[in-house]
């Protein structure tokens, strides 16, 4: 376990951005904690290699001036993360590999509810109500869970110019849609969304 002092993150309802204020009136110091356990297997002679390594953990924040005080889970909070790898040497140029990913998903802090305030001050001839979010706390949602496939075959060869290496990529293979983050619109979340399948082709040279 890991004890941290003296972090520093922005006040609720405080922006960077938007506020000319100074950078020190919109921010808060506290503590945190962070804990967890790994565990890795892995196989490395052979034509087939391979590993699996997992982590367990959790990381957590604490500011006097932040979400009432009480503590809540760091953004980069992720409680479960897996990598399962796999490569086989077909020949003595030839390679495959698989790769599979895993992790819980990573806390946002979004609205539960959506009022309007009323007349708009800055134009009260337009009669429209200013719309204002309710956040009961900070990081109150997790996105759902990140996996994807990762496969590969590479082709290796060693000459007078040096090793030579062309790799044939395919990320995110069954095309999972992974969230990146959230935004709450119209009473519902939707979600953000990176990185599709992408194919890759790679040339590589050491010398």
């Amino acid at each position: 376990r890991k004890w941290l002092d003296n972090t520093t993150d922005i006040r609720d309802g405080m922006s960077l951005v938007n506020d000319l204020s100074p950078w020190y009136e919109k921010t808060a110091q506290g503590h945190g904690a962070t804990k967890g356990i790994e565990f890795s297997v892995e196989k490395q002679q052979g034509r087939f290699k391979g590993g699996i390594h997992y982590t367990l953990s959790t990381a957590d924040r604490t500011y006097a001036a932040i979400n009432n005080g009480q503590t809540f889970p760091f953004k980069y909070d992720r409680r479960n993360d897996l990598n399962i790898s796999v490569n086989y040497q077909i020949s003595e140029k030839w390679d495959i590999s698989v790769m599979w990913f895993y992790g819980t998903g990573f806390p946002v802090t979004l609205p539960v509810e959506r009022y309007s305030a009323g007349l708009n001050l800055y134009n009260p001839e337009t009669g429209a109500g200013q719309e204002i979010n309710y956040f009961p706390s900070r990081n109150n949602y997790r996105l759902p869970d990140y996996h994807r496939l990762d496969l590969g075959l590479h082709y290796k060869t060693i000459n007078r110019l040096g090793e030579q290496c062309i790799s044939f990529d395919i990320f995110n293979a069954y095309n999972r849609r992974n969230p990146v983050s959230a935004q709450f619109l119209h009473s519902t979340y939707q979600y953000l969304y990176l990185l599709p399948v992408i194919p890759s082709v790679t040339y590589t040279l050491k010398f």
